[in-house]
C-alpha cells in the first residue's frame, strides 16, 4: 500500500462528508503533503466504503438526546423519491435512513419506527427504568403519530407537529 491507512480514512471520510474528489485532493495535498490522484480518491472510496457500511450495521450507538424524525424529497435519476431520516439531536448519529418511492406509512414512518425499536429496545427500556424517556419529535405529517402509537407507546415520548425552528426548545 503506497499511502497510510490514515490517509485513506481522511479521504474516504471527507468525500463521504460531501466534498468533491478534486477538494478531497487539494486537501491532502495541502495538509498531509501527499500527492494523489482524484481517480485514488474515488477507487479508495468505492473498495473501503462497503467494508464501513458493514462495520456501522453493526455498531449500535447510544441515545443521548431527542431523535428528531423528518421526511424529505430528492431527485434520484430525474425521479422524485422521498428520504426518510431519524437522527440523534445530540451525537448527530443518523439512526435510520431509508429512501422510499411514496410518501406512505408503510414505505417509510412504519420501517422508521419498527427499525428502530428493533435495534435500541433496550436503551428504551433502560430509559423508561430511569424516569427519562427518550423523545420523539417530528414534524406534522400523521405517519409518524401512528407509528410511534404503534411501536412506542409506552416507552417513549412524542412531540409532534413542530416545525424545524420550534423543535430546539425541547433538546
Amino acid at each position: 500500500m503506497k499511502h497510510s491507512p490514515k490517509i485513506i480514512t481522511e479521504a474516504c471520510s471527507s468525500y463521504k462528508r460531501g466534498m468533491s474528489l478534486k477538494n478531497v485532493k487539494d486537501h491532502l495535498s495541502e495538509y498531509r503533503e501527499t500527492d494523489i490522484s482524484r481517480s485514488s480518491v474515488l477507487n479508495w472510496v468505492r473498495k473501503y466504503s462497503s467494508l464501513l457500511t458493514k462495520k456501522t450495521e453493526k455498531f449500535v450507538p447510544n441515545i443521548k438526546g431527542p431523535l428528531h424524525n423528518d421526511e424529505f424529497f430528492v431527485h434520484v435519476k430525474k425521479k422524485l423519491k422521498c428520504r426518510w431520516v431519524s437522527k440523534d439531536r445530540k451525537t448527530k448519529f443518523r439512526l435510520f435512513g431509508r429512501l422510499s418511492d411514496t410518501k406512505e406509512y408503510g414505505t417509510g414512518a412504519k420501517l422508521l419506527f419498527s427499525t428502530i425499536k428493533q435495534r435500541y429496545k433496550n436503551q428504551f427500556l433502560e430509559a423508561k427504568k430511569r424516569g427519562k424517556k427518550i423523545r420523539f419529535v417530528s414534524d406534522k405529517l400523521g405517519h409518524y403519530r401512528k407509528g410511534f402509537k404503534k411501536y412506542f407507546r409506552n416507552l417513549a415520548l412524542l412531540t409532534f407537529g413542530l416545525s424545524i425552528k420550534r423543535q430546539r426548545k425541547y433538546d
